[in-house]
């Protein structure tokens, strides 16, 4: 059987409705909301803007419209009609748009004029701690919902830019913010979730101290004030260490300076600031200097190799044999 119920374009029957209606799977429970019923809309009265006029995604970072994973999929399966395992859009009253922005927007261009709406109430007694008002779970409910399949999940920043929102008033700690976190539903591992919670944290700490910068942001910067140059995060040495073979790449073949400019994503002080800076120039020194001494004695020493692969360690897994405890040959 067939989990697609094919939809007419037009007004879907009242019996049609009962059937969708009778096959789509429970309704997820949301803290801060309650479901109410399944409405039918008509596409045209769904409201997605906000005071401004703005596309009202509140938790999308870089823009508001709504995002599914693959845009062709989601034209493909609406073009067959509604999947009844799948949960399906939300509203909250006044038919205001709580979840599905790349949905609806692929039902219009499909020229479906009707659809059908899980519509959910505001419920302040299941209000989580981290929740003062409909807002604050209304962004919740949008983070939510979008850890379901089929959907774009949020990224890394988007839950970041969040929890910064939530905890501008609020007392931060690790632990706190994990807990947060994890209220609500996602696809992060602990690891990522502790990164996250460490950001913030960051974040709160460099404000009025430390402009913030990522590198996106570093390299608009760069463009704005019309400066061309390769960015150093002098976050740490590894990123000197990966940038260095550009530098000798260009060096050898253009036999020009390479311009760099240095921004930090993570210092939190002035002290830490300079100290880093300073620490990457002498980097780039060290790594220059070992550049000319190594170049030096590998034209002395031409009948040595630098380096000898002895082999690998074993990890192809076959049935039925046991890994050696050798070393591989490599070919």
């Amino acid at each position: 059987m067939s989990n697609f119920i094919s939809l007419p374009k037009g007004s879907v029957p009242l019996e049609l409705r009962k059937q969708v209606e009778a096959l789509l799977p429970e309704p997820i429970s949301y803290p801060g909301w309650k479901f109410n019923r399944y409405c039918w809309i008509k596409l045209t009265q769904i409201n997605t803007k906000d005071a401004a006029g703005n596309t009202d995604n509140s938790v999308r970072v870089g823009g508001t419209e709504g995002g599914t994973g693959s845009r062709d999929a989601l034209e493909v399966s609406l073009e067959r009609g509604i999947d009844v395992t799948k949960q399906t859009p939300s509203v909250y009253p006044e038919e205001n748009l709580a979840d599905g922005f790349g949905r609806l927007k692929k039902l219009l261009k499909l020229g479906y004029t009707e659809w059908v709406f899980s519509e959910y109430i505001f419920d302040e007694e299941t209000c989580t701690e981290f929740q003062s008002g409909m807002d604050d779970a209304l962004d919740d409910f949008r983070m939510s919902a979008n850890a379901d399949d089929g959907k774009k999940p949020f990224t890394v920043k988007e839950v970041t830019e969040l929890c910064r929102k939530r905890f501008s008033n609020r007392k931060r700690d690790k632990q706190t913010i994990v807990k947060y976190i994890n209220s609500l539903y996602h696809n992060f591992s602990g690891q990522q979730v502790d990164a996250i919670a460490k950001n913030v944290i960051k974040h709160y700490a460099r404000q009025g101290v430390i402009e913030s910068y990522d590198r996106d942001e570093a390299q608009n910067f760069l463009k704005t004030i019309g400066v061309g140059a390769d960015l150093l995060n002098t976050k740490d040495a590894t990123r000197t260490a990966r940038l260095f073979p550009q530098i000798m790449r260009n060096f050898v073949d253009n036999g020009t300076t390479m311009a760099i400019a240095l921004f930090d994503s993570d210092a939190c002080s002035h002290e830490e600031l300079d100290k880093r800076q300073q620490d990457t120039i002498k980097e780039l020194e060290e790594h220059d200097a070992l550049v000319l001494e190594y170049a030096a004695k590998r034209m002395i020493l031409r009948g040595i190799d630098p380096y000898n692969i002895l082999g690998s360690i074993p990890q192809k897994i076959i049935k039925n044999q046991e890994l050696p405890e050798v070393l591989i040959p490599v070919s």
